[in-house]
């Protein structure tokens, strides 16, 4: 009975210090880790709570994502191999053991997962021995810590001390022993860094990528590049264009390699390397220009070359002519001139990276004439998109005005001009940056009409008392929807604007359904193009769970809703807005699953 126990423990302290007070003070008891040590006996604490549980004998530690214990006078006689700590969990978590306390080095990372009552997780740790201090730190998730043990390993003894290592041996080279190394010559999974591992930084909510946000960055350690290194494979995308992904080796100033990052994360992006490279190293992945998300990484050793996957040049054949009435796609063989322009990584699309950008489509037969233009086309800003006839400056006969869009939609341009024969046609980018060309078709008056586009008519609106997804938003700024198209990520000082939302039943409060990876981050709600907040919340580590958010102003009709990330990044799912006659449903939390401030001391 552990309860009975710890009480008996404390009643004796209590009973010597009562009945001996003139005996000289002796050192604290040591702690023996190799069999069952209860969580709660520790000397320095910053946790949620300490509870028993409904069976009366079990006593956990409740621990958040900051929350800490820590173990003095912990005697390691038969040396350490493993440390273990059975907890329970709803959810996926990482508790990092630091030597000493909670600001120490990191000696062992244990990763646990969600549970169904008390269960045994273990992590290899490293530099404990003797008698030692350490602490147990939550760096992610929640969990209740009932106890933990050490697993003994090779004994150090103190008095006999190993030979000194030799001068020469550089004291900041990580071990290049193959006992805990990372093989880069498998794919190396973005998700596995720890919270330590990632600056500015976050692993995507479906826990199978992580999201670099700008100048943010991915440490993985003791890589051990045993048989050099050729190039880089990285399985990487950015939703704008003219964004890098550099490498960086150890503490190099200058990167070894850096790739631009398309939009496919399924297909290889090479990172050439530019020194020779081997031995055990730390490897840095910096995201530049914008956010990143990178979902692995695989090195091609020295002795291998990279294969090569660029498609034939297919030409087409003399005297052949492009058929405008039906479907051309971007990407097509008709495609042989290309300016500041390239097929996207899955083959389906060309994308135009800035002005002036422009692909070419040769010996276009218009024989039926044309009355106007169809495209299938997305921009990641407003941008403007002309055709025009036989060069990039020649006669312009339709224009595509394009909005802010990720999302491949149709739009139709009139034609400006009469349009006869055959011609090459040009489709360039006048005005903004970042377009994606699908396909595109002509229509001359008797052409069958395609199903009406799924554009919402002007004059539309939004009803924001159902629930609004995040990633219908056509506006986002340093921000990005996921790759799975069902959440938004809103990096720090990002935002993301709905417009047209019809508040005809008013507002008293906005339920939004949002997460953080961090604590202290807040999300902002703004009115139309008002300096100050209607109203911002907390946002917590759970996006199923509607956070409340109370508007301070009468709002009424239609508006556009800007919602702002600070403090840090935010993955927002949707959001719905209360109306004024209304009483805000109470949603309570679990417990466990809010961020929750602790001051540091003994409980």
């Amino acid at each position: 009975m552990k309860r009975k126990t710890s009480i008996a423990l404390g009643l004796l302290l209590t009973a010597t210090t009562v009945l001996a007070p003139s005996l000289t003070a002796v050192a604290a008891p040591q702690i023996v880790p190799y069999g069952t040590v209860e969580a709660e006996l520790d000397f320095t604490r910053n946790v949620k709570d300490v509870f028993t549980e409904e069976d009366g004998v079990t006593t956990a530690v409740s621990l958040e994502a900051g929350n800490y214990f820590s173990m003095r006078t912990v005697n390691f006689s038969k040396g350490v191999s493993k440390i273990s700590v059975k907890l329970k969990a709803e959810g996926p978590g990482v508790i990092v053991i630091h030597k000493g306390d909670e600001s120490g080095d990191t000696v062992g990372t244990i990763r646990y997962s969600a549970t169904n009552g008390y269960k045994e997780f273990s992590a290899d740790v490293n530099n404990l021995a003797d008698t030692d201090y350490f602490t147990f730190e939550n760096k992610v998730g929640t969990c209740a810590v009932d106890s933990w043990k050490a697993v003994p390993g090779e004994t150090q003894e103190p008095e006999t001390p190993e030979t000194p290592e030799e001068p020469d041996t550089p004291p900041v080279q990580p071990p290049s022993s193959e006992q805990g190394a990372i093989n880069p010559y498998e794919k190396v999974e973005a998700e596995n860094a720890t919270s330590d591992e990632l600056t500015n930084a976050m692993v995507v909510p479906s826990k199978d990528k992580v999201v670099i946000n700008e100048n943010g960055k991915v440490l993985v350690q003791n890589v051990n590049f045993s048989q050099g290194v050729s190039s880089i494979n990285v399985y990487a995308q950015s939703s704008k264009p003219m964004v890098k992904l550099n490498v960086y080796i150890d503490d190099a100033d200058a990167p070894i390699g850096t790739a631009a990052v398309g939009t496919n994360i399924t297909n290889a992006t090479a990172i050439n390397v530019s020194s020779n490279i081997t031995g055990s190293h730390n490897v840095y992945f910096v995201a530049q220009g914008g956010s990143v998300t990178l979902d692995g990484w695989q090195a091609v050793a020295s002795s291998e070359q990279p294969p090569v996957e660029e498609p034939p040049v297919v030409e087409p054949p003399v005297g052949d002519t492009v058929n405008p009435y039906s479907a051309v796609e971007a990407e097509s063989a008709a495609a042989t001139d290309m300016s500041n322009a390239r097929v996207t990584p899955k083959k389906d699309a060309v994308s135009l990276t800035q002005a002036n950008s422009y692909v070419a489509y040769k010996n276009v037969n218009f024989a039926q004439g044309v009355e106007s233009f169809d495209a299938n086309v997305s921009a990641t800003a407003a941008a403007m998109l002309e055709v025009r006839l036989d060069s990039a400056t020649g006669d312009k006969v339709a224009a595509f005005r394009l909005d802010q869009n990720s999302t491949i939609t149709t739009k139709t341009a009139k034609a400006l001009s009469t349009v006869t024969g055959t011609h090459d046609v040009y489709f360039v980018v006048a005005g903004g940056s970042g377009v994606t060309l699908d396909s595109w078709v002509a229509k001359t008056s008797g052409t069958v009409e395609e199903p009406p586009v799924v554009e919402p008519p002007v004059g539309e609106t939004i009803n924001p008392y159902e629930k609004v997804e995040a990633e219908i938003a056509t506006d986002l700024t340093s921000a990005m929807v996921t790759p799975s198209k069902d959440k938004v990520v809103i990096n720090e000082n990002g935002s993301v604007t709905v417009q047209n939302v019809d508040f005809s039943q008013g507002v008293s409060s906005i339920n939004a359904y949002a997460q953080s990876s961090k604590p202290g981050v807040s999300l902002n709600v703004y009115i139309d193009d008002a300096e100050t907040p209607a109203g911002t919340t907390t946002v917590g580590p759970s996006i199923t769970n509607a956070t409340a958010i109370n508007v301070s102003s009468a709002i009424t009709g239609v508006h556009k809703v800007r919602f702002e990330a600070k403090g840090g990044s935010v993955t927002l799912d949707g959001w719905q807005a209360v109306a004024s006659g209304e009483e805000p449903p109470v949603v309570e939390p679990p417990v466990g699953d809010s961020y929750h401030r602790c001051t540091q001391g003994t409980l």
